[in-house]
């Protein structure tokens, strides 16, 4: 195998943010929810919906659900409804959901699969994880496939040394010429380099990193949503709470607590 086969597969991996086995009462509602992570859901029991835009899909039992990154959709159910979920990363280089290219939800009919999923779950087994974490392997396989051949993006030198700097600087404030500066081009040639390689505008990709760092750091809790609101450089916590409402669907105080209970 080649070096560069061996990073091919360095650059590909799935991270399980959070899992759980959970029953969900009429409580289960929310509009307009959009994350920067994947969600599966395999439904044990009961009715569910997911709406995406005009689109109707009703959930039940036996079958797999999964909510590519980005996608806006609202979701609720009338009674009880249980599910196993997944909330799962697929990071590219460039920084971006692999599951982000979809723009619509997905969903499988999957008796044996959510049956096989529901008896590991509980266990105490490596044998048993390894089993649930090739079956969500095997679950991403065949969404991408609907995708076509996706190609591995490699970037030049450049592009890396730009990437770095907004990683070391991030904030609403970082402007392309702080970036210039920092690498000693000008902020035309950073523009350039950026669109060229990335195929989207420098601005819009700091504020999607930003926000993506944002959501983690409300999800995992540790810092208040002022010190959040402080540490990438929002003008302030209300004006933080509105362009994360836009983003992901709810306030960051709400989206804290309904990660916190696992009601999402």
């Amino acid at each position: 195998m080649t070096n560069q086969n061996f990073e091919n597969l360095s650059m590909v991996n799935m991270e399980i943010l959070t899992f759980d086995d959970i029953v969900l009462t009429p409580s289960w509602h929310a509009e307009n929810v959009n994350s920067p992570f994947t969600r599966i859901y395999l439904v044990t029991d009961g009715v569910g919906y997911l709406r995406q835009g005009t689109t109707i899909m009703k959930m039940t039992a036996g079958n797999v659900y999964i909510i590519p990154a980005g996608i806006s959709f609202s979701h609720s159910c009338e009674d009880g409804f249980s599910k196993i979920f997944f909330h799962i990363s697929l990071k590219q280089p460039n920084g971006y959901d692999a599951f982000s290219q979809f723009d619509r939800c997905l969903s499988f009919a999957d008796e044996e699969g959510v049956q096989l999923i529901r008896e590991c779950f509980r266990a105490d087994s490596v044998l048993k994880i390894m089993q649930i974490r090739s079956y969500l392997h095997a679950l991403i396989c065949r969404c991408l496939t609907q995708l076509g051949e996706m190609k591995i993006s490699r970037y030049s030198d450049k592009l890396k040394k730009i990437q770095a700097v907004i990683e070391q600087n991030l904030s609403m404030n970082l402007t392309v010429e702080q970036i210039a500066n920092e690498l000693y081009i000008s902020p035309v040639t950073v523009h350039k380099i950026f669109k060229e390689e990335m195929g989207i505008p420098i601005g819009k990709y700091i504020d999607d990193y930003v926000m993506f760092h944002t959501e983690f750091e409300v999800r995992q809790g540790t810092l208040s949503i002022r010190e959040i609101s402080e540490k990438y450089g929002f003008c302030d916590q209300f004006y933080f709470s509105r362009r994360f409402s836009q983003k992901y669907g709810m306030s960051p105080m709400r989206y804290r607590k309904e990660q916190q209970y696992k009601k999402d």
